[in-house]
């Protein structure tokens, strides 16, 4: 068996790379942009990739933005400061951990962007509208987040009707037509609580049962999700950490649908969609 002294079991601790409690959290620009350079090599670039000490972020075109953190303090780094380098690791934080769970959760969600279009689109034109992400029991959604419906099947043009909250003082009855699924349906504006959207086809074929949601205070989400809307994060990593940590409890998954809408995400929607809201 090798030993080492003390100094040399230093030297090789200090030496190592370790994993630093960062994290690339978000970049604003196109793809091929941005390169991540690790021990000489080019890293393929993945949504929340972990940084490592020596580890070099290269932003290639101007008016790309790359911002990196999760663990105290976000950095953004452009074509101003690039190249940035990992120089040390830093000490674990309530967020760093949640946010390194959720991450996992979000890569297994994501699904294959080629599924996109057929997940969101596909349907029997001949068949009646069926909503996705009903929940059996309850469908909870935090106050100020867009209403959007998505559903399968039926002839286009699609008229859809909004209304709510039962036994409101001021009930709200709101009336689109849109020629596809998913549909924009409301800003983020409606009071708490109980509301039902109902769709009737171009044939005129009403949707096999209503959709039924209830708005209810931020704070009712679990704890994971509110600290991560309350972190520093930026706001499209806050969604899309948001909707992963909401995908896996039945009465959250329309609202993780909406949160990776907002996200603008089409990929983690795609999983979502196929893997949570049969």
């Amino acid at each position: 068996m090798t030993r080492y002294s003390i100094p040399c079991l230093l030297l090789l601790l200090f030496a190592t790379p370790g994993l630093a409690d960062q994290r690339i959290l978000d970049i604003e620009g196109a793809d091929g942009t941005v390169m991540l350079v690790r021990a000489g090599q080019a890293v393929p670039l993945v949504p929340f990739a972990s940084l490592q000490v020596g580890d070099e972020i290269r932003v290639l075109k101007a008016g790309t933005q790359v911002r990196i953190g999760g663990g105290g303090g976000n950095i953004q780094i452009d074509e101003t400061n690039s190249p940035y380098r990992v120089t040390e690791t830093q000490a674990p934080t309530v967020i760093g951990n949640i946010l390194a769970g959720v991450v996992d959760a979000y890569r297994a969600l994501a699904g294959d962007t080629q599924e996109v279009v057929a997940i969101i689109t596909r349907g029997d034109p001949a068949v009646a509208p069926q909503f996705r992400c009903l929940a059996d029991t309850e469908n909870l959604v935090p106050e100020g987040l867009a209403i959007r419906a998505f559903w399968t099947n039926g002839q286009a043009p699609f008229r859809l009707t909004l209304r709510g909250p039962e036994g409101g003082a001021d009930p709200i009855d709101l009336r689109m037509e849109t020629p596809a699924s998913p549909a924009l349906f409301a800003a983020p504006s409606l009071p708490q609580g109980a509301y039902r959207i109902t769709i009737t086809d171009g044939a005129g074929l009403p949707a096999r049962s209503p959709f039924k949601f209830q708005v209810v205070p931020g704070e009712a989400m679990p704890a994971s999700a509110q600290a991560l809307c309350g972190s520093d994060l930026p706001s499209r990593a806050k969604d899309r950490l948001v909707a992963a940590a909401l995908a896996g409890d039945d009465g959250w998954r329309y609202a993780a649908v909406l949160f990776a809408a907002r996200a603008q995400d089409a990929v983690l929607l795609a999983g979502l969609l196929a893997r949570t809201c049969r």
